[in-house]
């Protein structure tokens, strides 16, 4: 992905990290990199969950209200934003 669409890779999880609860792969993307990379993910996923959310500041809301999903809806572990 980083290479594909020059795009920041971060953390790579091989294990459950924050309210995330399977291994995850962090992806930044500007809203100009968004409108390229989301359409090849639903396209190129090949069977992995992607879970999409905003990074405004408010976790809670970020991980609840401001995402998208391909693939299966995971539970998230929300009560660490308590």
């Amino acid at each position: 992905m980083g290479a594909l669409f020059d795009v920041p890779v971060g953390h790579k999880h091989r294990q459950p990290v924050g309210p995330h609860p399977m291994w995850s792969c962090q992806i930044s993307l500007t809203a100009e990199k968004f409108a390229e990379v989301v359409p090849w993910l639903m396209l190129n996923r090949q069977g992995l969950t992607v879970f999409i959310h905003a990074n405004t500041g408010d976790d809670l809301k970020d991980h609840t209200e401001h995402t998208m999903w391909m693939g299966s809806i995971e539970p998230l572990h929300l009560g660490i934003f308590q």
